[in-house]
């Protein structure tokens, strides 16, 4: 996941598209597994989505691609319990 996590918000849509879709299978599939992620890495991923849309990577080319990707990336924090601030929350809904 540490790999992953920077290159969520990589200059190459196929990049950046790839790595959100790994943490959100990785999610689900480390609770599953009994995997501990500690507390900081959960933290990068509930800032992923707010970080995306600072970075409007949502728009032009690659746009659906990635609201695609980030609507996975929700679902499977949603399914693992993750805890988001009122700021990250405000982001996702």
């Amino acid at each position: 996941m540490d790999a992953l996590l920077p290159l969520c918000l990589d200059a190459v849509l196929e990049v950046r598209h790839g790595a959100v879709v790994g943490v959100a299978e990785l999610l689900p599939a480390l609770q599953q597994a009994g995997v501990a992620v500690s507390q900081e890495r959960l933290d990068k991923v509930a800032g992923l989505v707010p970080a995306i849309d600072k970075a409007r990577l949502y728009r032009g080319k690659g746009g659906e691609v990635m609201r695609e990707a980030v609507s996975k990336l929700v679902g499977a924090m949603s399914l693992v319990g993750l805890q988001l601030s009122k700021v990250q929350a405000g982001k996702v809904t």
